[in-house]
């Protein structure tokens, strides 16, 4: 590490600790203020270049001041001098390695709270860092820069070799793979959004329909189940009952999965999950006034179920829309349970609530997974029959 002691604005002491000093003292005011712009010079050349080149730093430091001091050119070296100060800022080197914790795949999460806010700094401990954890074996590296007091370390974090990998509102993670020869395993962003679609029935088996008043269906007078999008941390039950009761007032309880989609090709090229589920108005919610959000939702009411598949709109529809909608009306007329859920402890090293969905056994005793496996078992008994015979 570059040490340089000032005193009264002159040079008394330059060393490079740990890795042999000098000692320069008794200097002339004009011969400090010299060496100290020197110094300036050498401690940015150990920053980029490495420590072999601050030594020779270093060494021009004592060459040049011995120069100087014999030089009878001194106005011109004053005002050279200057020229340098003003253009250059003093820099200091670092060999800390930058915070971090491990993760368990031998990766390195660097500790935003630990992070210089300048760039002289953050680049020479990144820099250094980086060289410590690829000695030590480590794999990938992640780093979160807060957007308000350290984005301004994005371009240097670029140079190494970092890469965009997600950023939210208020920071960016970036990511550098470390082996030269091995290919990157890190995990890429996320690539699916989840989305949620509730069927309320009530018990004159009418559902609870919407019309929205933004979005690609905007003034086409279509009907539709109350939608939305699943938030961060947020149960897949918890989301569409938040749904319905904001986009409709009615509070309901969800009873079953009905139904999952998937498809691709949304947003900057993300895939999206779709899950539509089946709930229950609590008791007097269907004789409630409802409450469309003024935000999105034009209106709001109860409709038959069947009128609802008679809607001109839903008969150009797809035919995977027509397939979810009968399992919908499957559900509502007590012909189809589809899957309950419910959230458990979903880990034994850390805190997690996991949601679980499952089907009830079949209670007419069709038993569809046993009988594939007698068939396939029946299979296999003919062909060992075949070979026992050619043998």
């Amino acid at each position: 590490m570059l040490e340089v002691t000032l005193r009264n604005g002159h040079l008394v002491r330059a060393s490079l600790k740990g890795r042999g000093w000098c000692c320069l003292r008794r200097l002339t005011p004009l011969h400090s203020q010299f060496c100290a712009v020197q110094c300036q010079y050498a401690a940015i050349q150990h920053l980029m270049l490495g420590t072999s080149y601050m030594q020779r730093g270093l060494h021009r430091v004592l060459r040049s001041v011995h120069k100087a001091r014999s030089s009878t050119k001194a106005p011109f070296i004053a005002q050279s001098v200057a020229q340098m100060t003003n253009s250059v800022t003093l820099g200091t080197s670092s060999d800390q390695v930058l915070a971090y914790d491990e993760d368990r795949y031998d990766g390195i999460i660097v500790k935003p709270e630990g992070l210089p806010t300048d760039l002289t700094s953050f680049r020479a401990a990144l820099n250094h860092s980086l060289q410590v954890w690829a000695a030590q074996g480590k794999r990938g590296v992640w780093l979160k820069l807060p957007r308000l007091s350290h984005s301004q370390l994005i371009p240097v974090a670029v140079e190494p070799g970092f890469e965009f990998h997600h950023a939210e509102a208020d920071y960016v993670v970036m990511t550098k793979w470390l082996p030269p020869n091995q290919p990157n395993t890190l995990p890429p962003n996320a690539s699916h959004q989840v989305g949620v679609g509730a069927i309320v029935v009530n018990e004159r088996q009418e559902m609870l329909v919407v019309q929205e008043k933004n979005g690609p269906l905007r003034g086409e007078g279509f009907w539709k189940m109350p939608t939305g999008l699943v938030l961060a941390g947020e149960d897949l039950i918890d989301a569409v009952e938040r749904e319905v009761f904001e986009e409709t007032g009615v509070v309901a309880e969800f009873k079953s999965l009905i139904a999952v989609r998937q498809a691709h090709g949304f947003m900057y090229g993300k895939s999206d999950m779709f899950f539509c589920c089946g709930l229950i108005p609590e008791a007097g919610a269907t004789m409630g006034q409802l409450k469309p959000c003024e935000r999105e939702i034009a209106a709001v009411q109860w409709m038959p179920i069947e009128d609802y598949t008679k809607q001109p709109l839903f008969q150009k529809l797809p035919s995977a829309y027509h397939m979810l909608f009968d399992r919908c009306i499957a559900w509502a007329q007590g012909r189809y349970t589809g899957m309950g859920g419910r959230v458990f402890e979903g880990s034994a090293t850390r805190p997690r609530a996991d949601s679980l969905f499952w089907g009830e056994d079949d209670i007419q005793g069709t038993d569809i997974g046993a009988r594939a496996v007698r068939s396939s078992a029946a299979d296999n008994g003919v062909a060992n029959d075949v070979v026992n015979e050619q043998q």
